[in-house]
């Protein structure tokens, strides 16, 4: 009876650490107005974040309602979404910085989410450029430029962007100056599957 009470004891243990592995091996969405978190895997997702106008008054809520209901003018989706959704499929396990407020912008500290940034894109394993310049849009990526070049030199960075993506000439350029045989993707589930299977 002992032994068979150990055994049945070992089953239920084994069941109870694999469920508590499955628990801990979960992709981390760390957003900007949260503390930057540290771990072994990271992923930041780099690139230009949608303009959006911030709410300060009933009236701004009512001329963004008519816009959305009555002349059917969408806001620009965030990117980082589908790119989330895209290295969770890859079975990533680790953090993904994403460098938007959790609950959209109802205020914002500009010097809070620059040092935020600067904090998280040195933590990152991996820093993923995802570049879908509009420049007329709500999406022209002028600070992305700059963190480009700060990081283009890192061997960290991996790269994408839309074949019809504006201005991207120069950062092609340098991108292949410095990793000249790493591949420029134009595929956003493409690049985020790369960047998982770096790390893996």
């Amino acid at each position: 009876m002992k032994c068979c009470y150990k055994k049945k004891l070992n089953v239920v243990n084994n069941y109870h650490n694999k469920t508590k592995e499955k628990e801990v091996a979960k992709m981390i969405v760390n957003y900007s107005d949260q503390p930057v978190l540290t771990g072994e895997k990271s992923i930041f997702l780099a690139g230009p974040t949608p303009r959006r106008k911030v709410i300060k008054s009933w009236k701004d809520i009512v001329i963004s309602w008519v816009k959305r209901n009555i002349f059917r003018k969408k806001d620009i989706v965030s990117w980082r979404k589908e790119a989330c959704k895209y290295l969770e499929e890859a079975g990533f396990d680790g953090i993904v910085y994403v460098p938007e407020f959790s609950h959209g912008e109802a205020s914002f500290d500009h010097i809070n989410q620059i040092h935020w940034e600067w904090e998280a894109l040195d933590k990152a394993s991996i820093i993923l450029f995802w570049i879908p310049r509009n420049i007329k849009g709500k999406m022209p990526g002028f600070t992305t430029n700059v963190e480009f070049g700060l990081y283009a030199k890192d061997s960290k960075v991996v790269y994408g962007r839309p074949e019809n993506a504006d201005r991207m000439i120069y950062l092609n350029e340098l991108f292949k100056r410095f990793h000249e045989n790493d591949q420029i993707f134009n595929n956003l589930k493409e690049t985020c599957e790369h960047a998982v299977n770096i790390l893996r």
